[in-house]
């Protein structure tokens, strides 16, 4: 540590905060994509330099690898679920897949005591989540209009996780309830159909962009997972000179929670 350092010793353990200067509220003007992008070095690395102010501690009950997945899903998730009208014990939540966030955001809404559906495109990815907590799930191959099945079973969604990109906001849409929130956070689809502007305008519903979160944001959710006993759901681990096969994992798909990295 620097000479001027305060608030932090030697040995505290700690993850990185992804974004730069976002402390509460908004985030910057331009808050560019994180660490690892643009002109920002990543974090696969045996040593890694940041200001004091970038990093964050660390949950007390959560392993060196655990703690690793919270600067970007499981914080993308808490901002989801509750950067703005945030669930509650009486919601109902809609998660995408079975990939880091979506578990995390099933995880997190059940703590809350929120009831949670899932779309998926496995039914064996589909059984696992009712396993960890999920109410149920709709297959999206087998039911195309996926939105209609969970409204019917639902009752309507409080709030939509979507995970994917905005081709799913007439689904969203439909699966929301009246005064719903889809928070849309997923890049994997930025061009999409047409908004159903009739189900927006009567449902009076909420479309917010969402993108991992503040140190604000950061500490709520340590503090909400030390409280709950979370712990984050793991696919497979990956030792330091194995990285390259922990990408040609990751963008394989199929997944059941995170893709981590271990240093030697």
């Amino acid at each position: 540590m620097g000479s001027q350092v305060e608030g932090w010793r030697t040995g505290d353990r700690v993850t990185n905060l992804h974004v730069l200067d976002w402390a509460d509220g908004c985030p910057p003007a331009f808050m560019g994509l994180g660490l690892g992008a643009l002109h920002e070095d990543g974090v696969l690395a045996e040593y890694v330099v940041l200001p004091a102010g970038r990093v964050m501690r660390a949950p007390a009950r959560l392993d060196h690898v655990e703690a690793a997945t919270l600067p970007v899903a499981a914080l993308t998730a808490w901002n989801a679920l509750f950067g703005d009208h945030p669930v509650t014990a009486d919601s109902t939540v809609v998660i995408i897949g079975s990939g880091g966030v979506a578990l995390f955001a099933l995880q997190l809404a059940r703590a809350a005591g929120a009831r949670v559906y899932a779309v998926v495109r496995r039914a064996a990815a589909g059984d696992s989540l009712v396993r960890l907590g999920a109410a149920g799930y709709v297959n999206s191959l087998t039911t195309p209009d996926w939105g209609q099945e969970v409204f019917a079973r639902s009752g309507g969604a409080d709030k939509v996780v979507d995970s994917v990109g905005v081709s799913l906001l007439p689904q969203a849409l439909a699966a929301l309830a009246p005064g719903g929130e889809i928070a849309t956070l997923g890049l994997f689809d930025v061009v999409g159909a047409p908004v159903d502007g009739y189900a927006l305008l009567g449902k009076q519903a909420r479309i917010r962009g969402v993108a991992v979160g503040s140190a604000a944001m950061h500490r709520d959710l340590v503090r909400f997972v030390e409280t709950h006993g979370i712990r984050p759901v793991i696919d497979r681990r990956f030792g330091f000179r194995d990285a390259p096969a922990a990408y040609k994992t990751q963008g394989a798909g199929g997944l059941f929670g995170k893709v981590v990295i271990e240093v030697d």
